[in-house]
């Protein structure tokens, strides 16, 4: 059994649909898990994407949790496997109703990517991570927009989301820097 089949389901865009509170964060949990995997697997995977992957970027919190953990143990010089890393992890952390973390990991090392893909999968955590904040900025935008009893000014919400959209654009530059 795949690592996804243990995690909810998310929705799934029908075709045409253009209201945006229908539409589901960007995200790709076979993606985060196969990076996760392949760190579980062989730690120098960790090691490539260190350097521009924050566990912020992951959609799923247990996998922010995961890497998280993994890159402290890593750092502190111990191995990480889905064995040693169990014991560093809450003990309930909460992966799906039901669902053992020790099993969890064993499924994420399983279904891991090689450490050449490392890079490549955690640049698409990273995309996505980045289309999710500008979606967030737009809602923002949307809720700031919405004329209300009493609100005049508009310049807060303005001035927020362009310094909300200036950082997200520093950020895509930094990392297409990085990695040039």
């Amino acid at each position: 059994m795949s690592p996804a089949a243990y995690l909810p389901q998310r929705g799934t865009p029908r075709a045409g649909e253009t209201d945006p509170a229908k539409l589901p964060l960007p995200a790709n949990l076979e993606v985060e898990q196969a990076l996760l995997g392949s760190i579980l697997v062989n730690n120098e995977a960790h090691g490539r994407v260190a350097g521009f992957l924050r566990p912020e970027h992951f959609f799923e919190a247990v996998h922010r949790e995961i890497y998280t953990i993994a890159g402290q143990m890593i750092t502190g010089k111990k191995p990480v496997t889905p064995g040693t890393i169990a014991s560093f992890l809450p003990a309930k952390l909460e992966i799906a109703p039901g669902v053992p973390l020790r099993a969890y990991l064993a499924q994420l090392a399983a279904n891991a990517t090689t450490v050449v893909n490392a890079v490549d999968f955690a640049l698409v955590i990273v995309n996505l991570a980045q289309r999710r904040e500008l979606r967030l900025i737009g809602e923002d935008l949307i809720v700031d927009g919405t004329v209300t009893e009493g609100q005049v000014d508009i310049m807060p919400g303005v001035e927020h989301a362009s310094a909300r959209l200036f950082e997200l654009g520093n950020e895509i530059t930094q990392l297409a820097g990085a990695l040039n």
